[in-house]
């Protein structure tokens, strides 16, 4: 995909192609990730949600592994709410550029975990001195609902897919966000990095490193978070953070690490 239009149009396609047939078209040869049914067991019956958020106005792009588990009221075939959404919309990019879990489901158990993401994403804003209230814009690795994800597996349909549908189209769309850094949370992230041959910036943060002002929890120990920073072969940086045990976005006890990240990206020479 070269364009913002041209990622607009193939996921509208998609979409309603996936509406008119979900199982059919979940096995047919558009979908890469039916060779990992095993490891995702993914819902073909729930509407995939390949990204969220208007890609000409946001703050910043953050990449996801997958949608997360179902929620029947809103994803279900044929009469979830999301559904009856992007069908009287038109298009599923009418429907998802209002960013649906910031806005109508907000109180929804994903509009509770994204509100979480959004406030991080808000954070790192005002540290890069571009405070927004705009909403994000989030691409995921894979767009079906899954009750896990058991790992990224790679193969070359796989890593195909995630360069040619999520790494390229964010770097086109990054142009328009307000913090040129592209974000993500999981340390899967690492093993889908090094398969698509991103190089990692030798500053590496996390517990026990003596490093000062580190968040500790009520016991004294260090808050179990790593970080680490990576470029794509165009050059474009990407923070990845991760905990132990959770897929949660960083509290604000690390607005100062966070902002020592951004002067470090500053400083090598990158813009952000």
């Amino acid at each position: 995909m070269n364009s913002i239009q041209a990622f607009i149009d193939y996921w509208n396609n998609f979409i309603y192609n996936w509406y008119k047939n979900p199982i059919p078209y979940f096995i047919s040869n558009v979908n890469p990730w039916q060779y990992q049914i095993a490891n995702l067991l993914p819902d073909a019956n729930a509407l995939p949600e390949p990204y969220c958020g208007d890609p000409n106005n946001f703050s910043a792009i953050i990449l996801n592994l997958n949608p997360g588990g179902v929620t029947p009221n809103l994803q279900k075939h044929p009469n979830g709410l999301f559904i009856q959404g992007f069908m009287s919309t038109g298009t599923y990019w009418h429907f998802a550029q209002t960013f649906p879990y910031l806005t109508n489901y907000k109180a929804s158990g994903g509009g509770i975990w994204w509100t979480r993401r959004d406030e991080w994403i808000k954070r790192l804003c005002a540290s890069n001195n571009r405070p927004s209230q705009k909403n994000p814009f989030a691409i995921d690795i894979c767009p079906w609902h899954s009750k896990s994800w058991g790992g990224f597996v790679s193969s070359p349909a796989t890593v195909t897919y995630v360069n040619d549908f999520v790494i390229k189209p964010a770097e086109i769309i990054l142009n328009n966000a307000d913090i040129k850094t592209i974000l993500c949370v999981g340390k899967t992230f690492t093993s889908i990095f090094q398969s698509l041959n991103f190089k990692q910036l030798q500053l590496s943060l996390g517990p026990n490193m003596k490093i000062q002002n580190w968040p500790k929890k009520m016991n004294g120990n260090d808050i179990q978070r790593y970080y680490s920073i990576w470029e794509s072969p165009t050059g474009i940086i990407y923070i990845n953070t991760y905990s132990p045990g959770t897929n949660s976005a960083p509290s604000s006890d690390f607005t100062k690490i966070e902002l020592d990240i951004l002067q470090f990206i500053k400083i090598s020479g990158y813009n952000i």
